[in-house]
């Protein structure tokens, strides 16, 4: 998220999160579909003070939410990028 205050973004992202498990989707014959959703939050210029940078980190840090129990959001910290540059 572009212009936010520091952690907001985490607040935000968990609403959504919380939005989208609270809201089944009824289709056709009956069935009731419950779905999930893992997201990844970087903070721009707080995380990155590049644009796609930021981008690229919030990616690694849905993969980092997908491999550690979906279901969740998770704020991109320096120790999840493993590169020495972008």
């Amino acid at each position: 998220m572009i212009d936010v205050k520091e952690g907001e973004s985490f607040i935000i992202a968990e609403k959504i999160r919380k939005a989208v498990e609270s809201s089944p989707l009824e289709i056709p014959g009956g069935v009731v579909l419950k779905k999930t959703i893992s997201i990844g939050v970087c903070e721009y210029p707080i995380d990155s003070d590049k644009f796609w940078q930021a981008v690229k980190y919030a990616d690694v840090a849905l993969y980092e939410a997908k491999e550690n129990g979906r279901n969740k959001v998770i704020r991109f910290t320096k120790d999840m990028w493993k590169e020495e540059e972008y």
